[in-house]
């Protein structure tokens, strides 16, 4: 008489054939395992995304900066220069 696949120990053959079944705790252990790589596949890729986001920014912002100091660095070249021929 075989038993049913859910009612199985760590010690019981499966169904007959000799081999044992994962122990429910291993079994549960594994799941637990999963969900957390999963959680952490999802959460890596999340804060991938976000300093990617965070990156573009940032150079964003640099570039903006950047042109602004060079405006403001040929008005002043400019004001020299017209300084310079009074």
């Amino acid at each position: 008489m075989s038993v049913p696949e859910d009612r199985l120990t760590e010690h019981e053959p499966h169904a007959g054939n000799g081999l044992q079944a994962a122990p429910r705790g291993a079994v549960e252990v594994g799941d637990r395992v999963t969900a957390v790589l999963r959680a952490a596949e999802e959460a890596a890729e999340q804060i991938r995304v976000d300093a990617h986001a965070e990156a573009a920014d940032v150079l964003r912002t640099a570039e903006q900066e950047a042109a602004g100091r060079a405006e403001q660095a040929r008005r002043e070249a400019e004001t020299l220069r017209a300084d310079a021929e009074r």
